[in-house]
């Protein structure tokens, strides 16, 4: 069983302490337990986002690449429009499959090396603690 299973809200909990009175003390919110609730919100929205990136990424390779491209357009407008910057999604949806494509093609010249990767999380999360 994984820890994150057996104890619900693992990951969050670290990240607060890790990060919450330094987002204070910088001054992006006006308590600790106000970053606190930000990064437990925002943690939970990570999560959905990466299983809905896993659900594409399960799909046929144009599929998958239209989903990911459209929640990175989604994404972009988002944070654009934070700014007061609207851009049509149909512009944002061209440069998110322009830059995915750019992507696909540096890695396939030098594709990462996956199990080093993976192991490096696994010894990252175990010194926290945390196991799968």
């Amino acid at each position: 069983m994984r820890n994150e299973e057996a104890q619900p809200g693992v990951s969050p909990l670290l990240l607060v302490k890790a990060y919450a009175a330094y987002f204070h003390t910088q001054g992006y919110f006006t308590s600790d337990t106000q970053a606190a609730l930000a990064i437990i919100s925002a943690e939970f929205s990570f999560r959905t986002e990466m299983t809905l990136y896993g659900s594409a990424l399960q799909q046929d390779p144009a599929t998958a690449k239209q989903l990911i491209s459209d929640a990175l357009a989604i994404r972009f407008a988002g944070i654009l429009q934070a700014y007061g910057i609207s851009v049509p999604f149909n512009v944002l949806q061209t440069l998110t499959k322009a830059a995915l494509d750019d992507a696909v093609t540096l890695c396939a010249a030098d594709p990462p090396d996956f199990p080093s990767i993976i192991n490096g999380v696994k010894t990252g999360l175990s010194g926290h603690g945390i196991s799968y």
